[in-house]
C-alpha cells in the first residue's frame, strides 16, 4: 500500500542494512527560561522502510502556560528539525487533534502538511493492550 508504486531501487539496494543498523532512540529538549522549564519536545526515532532512513516522530511537545504566544513552540519545532537533521533521520512526524486549532496552526506555519502517501492521507489508528 506504499503508495500504489515499487520501492525505488537505491532504497531497495540500501533498505536491509540501514534497517539492521537501526536502533529505537529517544531524545528530549527542554526550553528554560531563568533556570525554568518552560517548554519540553520529547522525541521518538522510528524507521522508514520507504527511505530506509531513520525518522523523528515528535511525541509531546508543551509549553507552560505563561510561556505561550512568545515564540517557545516555534524555537522547539526549530531544535527539533535540527536536531533530527544532525542525526541523518529523513523527516519529522507528528500527531494533533483536529480540535486543538493553536496547535494545527503552529505546525502549519512551520511547514508540517497531513501526512499522505499515493494521495491518500493517514488515518491514526491505536488498540489498546
Amino acid at each position: 500500500m506504499g503508495g500504489g508504486v515499487p520501492l525505488p531501487a537505491d532504497i531497495r539496494a540500501r533498505l536491509a542494512d540501514a534497517l539492521f543498523k537501526h536502533e529505537n532512540r529517544l531524545f528530549a529538549l527542554i526550553a528554560e527560561e531563568d533556570g525554568q522549564a518552560i517548554g519540553h519536545a520529547l522525541c521518538v526515532e522510528g524507521f522508514s522502510s520507504f527511505k530506509a532512513a531513520g525518522t523523528c516522530n515528535l511525541h509531546d511537545l508543551s509549553v507552560v502556560p505563561r510561556a505561550r504566544g512568545q515564540g517557545v513552540g516555534r524555537r522547539l519545532l526549530a531544535a527539533v528539525e535540527a536536531e533530527a537533521s544532525r542525526r541523518g533521520l529523513c523527516r519529522v512526524t507528528l500527531e494533533v487533534r483536529p480540535d486543538n486549532a493553536t496547535g494545527r496552526a503552529l505546525y502549519a506555519s512551520a511547514g508540517f502538511e497531513p501526512a499522505a502517501l499515493g494521495g491518500q492521507a493517514y488515518l491514526m489508528m491505536e488498540k489498546s493492550l
